[in-house]
């Protein structure tokens, strides 16, 4: 998922690609989004062919908070931290080919 994610924000939000810490994050957005649809849609074809509706009932309900903002939370920080990691690490072979260009 996030893969494909990182896919459609690429090819379609090419402005922001510069900022990788508002690309990440929107992977990150539309990835928990899209797997979300798809654990309800799953859901919802149980619920039509089967006629239970426990977990259908159970992952829509206001109380249920660790389907909705618990996970996003988590995404939207193991986001940001990758996100970070990887502006540090597009920041580091540029000092480090300067520096190996002014030794040799």
């Amino acid at each position: 998922m996030f893969t494909f994610a990182a896919l459609l924000v690429e090819r379609f939000w090419r402005r922001y690609r510069w900022n990788s810490v508002l690309f990440w994050e929107t992977v990150g957005l539309i990835a928990v989004s899209g797997w979300n649809v798809l654990v309800l849609l799953a859901l919802w074809i149980e619920k039509q062919s089967s006629g239970q509706t426990m977990s259908y009932e159970w992952v829509t309900s206001s109380s249920n908070t660790i389907f909705g903002p618990i996970s996003l939370g988590i995404v939207l920080i193991v986001n940001l931290i990758y996100a970070f990691a990887v502006r540090l690490f597009e920041k580091t072979p540029a000092v480090r080919a300067g520096m190996s260009s002014a030794d040799g």
